[in-house]
C-alpha cells in the first residue's frame, strides 16, 4: 500500500502552540530592538515567520523552533544590514 504524500507533512504545525508564539513575539521584540532603525515591524515579523516554518517542516523536536528562527532571521537582517546600499 503507498502512503500518501500529505502523511509525511502531518506533524507540521500551520500555527506555532502558544509557548512558541510567545517565544515568536520576544523574539520579535529583541530583534526589533537591534535592527528596528533598519526594518519595519512587518518586515522582522514576516522573515521571522517564515524562518520558524522552515526549520518547522524538517524539526522532529520542536521545542527550539523559535531559537532557531530567530537565530536564521538575525543572520538574515545582519546580511541585509552589511549590504551597500544603493
Amino acid at each position: 500500500m503507498t502512503h500518501s504524500p500529505v502523511e509525511q507533512f502531518a506533524h507540521v504545525r500551520v500555527e506555532p502552540p502558544l509557548d512558541q508564539e510567545l517565544a515568536l513575539r520576544s523574539a520579535a521584540t529583541r530583534l526589533l530592538r537591534e535592527f528596528g532603525d533598519r526594518v519595519g515591524e512587518e518586515t522582522v515579523d514576516n522573515l521571522l515567520r517564515t524562518a520558524y516554518s522552515r526549520v518547522a517542516t524538517r524539526a522532529k523536536v520542536e521545542t527550539f523552533l523559535p531559537l532557531l528562527a530567530e537565530r536564521a532571521t538575525r543572520e538574515h537582517l545582519q546580511t541585509l544590514a552589511e549590504a551597500p546600499s544603493g
